[in-house]
């Protein structure tokens, strides 16, 4: 199938994720993240995320939203902390491919954290349920107003430093850099960033916020042939079914 094999492609040229950062703590349940665009010649799907307890293994997945999705055709995305992999599936009815990137020491952070002017505002809001501040990040190319709440505990920065680094997903992060700060504390639900140049802007939000509750199936590679990439290697060379 002709789709399959196109994603099967850019799988293999997917680039390696660090683990996790020791003793983060982070929410357990699942989201929808959303995007809105000032470009009308772009668009960003919607990701559905997964996010299991620490204590089960502390995986992460997510599920693109395009229009592939509506026609049956399930594109996931699975990190796996304690090894350190990507696993990237592809299914659509009885077919079950993906490829399984070894990363543990083949990454190299190439994010800086930037410099950032940061004003603290009074201004508030309830998104998806949740009370929330704003905060407003500025760095030599982007002003971004930042909302987050102290009512969820999850790096959301973080997530967006491991998406910048998939050759897969970077698209989904590519305008804007407030995610390389370090003074954002709680929950991001909401960033708009605007290109202090170009003018052109770009929202994403979190919603459907269901704390504890994640869809395990999404998280299972059985009945999946998964192709390998070892550690240091761009190409898979092992094929087998789980």
């Amino acid at each position: 199938m002709t789709i399959i094999v196109k994603f099967s492609f850019l799988l293999i040229f997917a680039v390696s994720i660090p683990a996790f950062v020791e003793g983060q703590t982070y929410f357990n349940g699942s989201f929808l993240m959303d995007f809105k665009t000032s470009m009308d010649t772009e668009k960003d799907f919607p990701m559905i995320w997964n996010i299991e307890r620490e204590l089960d293994g502390g995986r992460m997945v997510l599920e693109i939203q395009d229009e592939m999705q509506k026609m049956g055709v399930s594109k996931r995305v699975l990190f796996n902390p304690k090894d350190s992999t990507w696993t990237m599936m592809m299914q659509y009815n009885k077919v079950k491919q993906g490829t399984r990137i070894h990363a543990a020491k083949m990454f190299n952070d190439s994010i800086k954290p930037k410099s950032f002017e940061i004003n603290n505002t009074k201004e508030k809001r309830i998104i998806s349920g949740y009370a929330c501040k704003k905060m407003i990040l500025i760095s030599d190319k982007y002003i971004s107003e930042v909302w987050t709440t102290k009512e969820l505990k999850l790096n959301l920065c973080y997530i967006y430093k491991l998406l910048s680094h998939c050759g897969l997903m970077s698209e989904f992060v590519r305008k804007g850099d407030w995610f390389t700060g370090t003074k954002i504390s709680g929950m991001v639900l909401e960033v708009t960033s605007k290109n202090k140049n170009t003018g052109e802007s770009y929202t994403m939000t979190i919603s459907n916020i269901i704390p504890g509750a994640v869809n395990t199936s999404f998280l299972s590679t059985n009945g999946f042939r998964i192709s390998d990439i070892p550690e240091g290697q761009n190409c898979g060379v092992q094929v087998k079914e789980e």
